[in-house]
């Protein structure tokens, strides 16, 4: 309400509706829209009308983009993905935020070039021993845009970058979550010697049950992949035990 009094109060500024967006975004966190196709739940219609308001304010192009990207017609955020403001930023999570949009209405490529750009944004920033915001999810996101574009190697690069973030920078341990992304990216593309060389995922992973489980099926499909039916059975029953 205070920000809603703000913007009401101050129609001229663009950050006054973007802090107004934002303060309607938060009432329900990622709950925006109603069930079975219903649109905008009212408090996210009421963050995106006041986003549309702020204009080209980054905040307020960042949030028109999340509040868009999952309903029946992410084409609506377009025109926020598309500008300047956040498309061209040197801050790696606006440079990325279009790739979100263009996930969703098959601007694969594009995506994929933009989540390259924030990856190699965020190598700078930890090179100056800075410390990037949530890494892993630009390389996740240009793995996944890569795979979908058809680009098999950058999406395998990408996927296997995300394993040497922790030694990038000290303080992304977190990235050890994302230790099954090359797996999937190998299975997608065929690459079946990739996934049986691959060895078990480290100790210390974040979520190393549901490593060993990925490992377990990618192994199953690689070794469906050449032939070895026996050995892709029994791989399959590692898996379901794995579970």
């Amino acid at each position: 309400e205070a920000h809603r009094m703000l913007a009401a109060a101050r129609p001229g500024e663009p950050l006054a509706h973007a802090l107004h967006s934002a303060a309607a975004a938060q009432v329900s966190p990622w709950d925006y829209y109603c069930p079975a196709g219903g649109g905008l739940k009212p408090h996210a219609a009421e963050a995106l009308e006041a986003a549309r308001r702020a204009g080209p304010h980054p905040l307020a192009l960042h949030l028109a983009v999340h509040l868009t990207e999952a309903g029946g017609a992410p084409e609506e955020g377009e025109a926020a993905a598309d500008h300047p403001n956040i498309r061209n930023s040197s801050a790696a999570h606006l440079a990325h935020m279009p790739s979100h949009t263009y996930a969703r209405v098959g601007r694969y490529a594009e995506a994929a070039e933009l989540n390259r750009r924030a990856a190699a944004i965020d190598r700078a920033v930890a090179a100056g021993c800075g410390e990037p915001y949530v890494p892993e999810h630009n390389l996740a996101m240009l793995s996944w845009a890569a795979s979908m574009a058809g680009q098999g190697k950058s999406a395998s690069a990408a996927a296997e970058a995300i394993r040497g973030l922790p030694e990038l920078s000290p303080g992304m341990a977190a990235a050890k979550r994302g230790w099954a992304y090359p797996l999937f990216v190998w299975v997608r593309f065929g690459e079946w010697g990739a996934v049986l060389r691959d060895p078990e995922p480290p100790a210390d992973a974040r979520w190393r049950e549901y490593d060993v489980a990925a490992r377990r099926w990618a192994r199953a499909m690689a070794r469906a992949g050449t032939g070895e039916l026996g050995l892709a059975r029994e791989e399959h029953g590692a898996f379901l035990e794995a579970l």
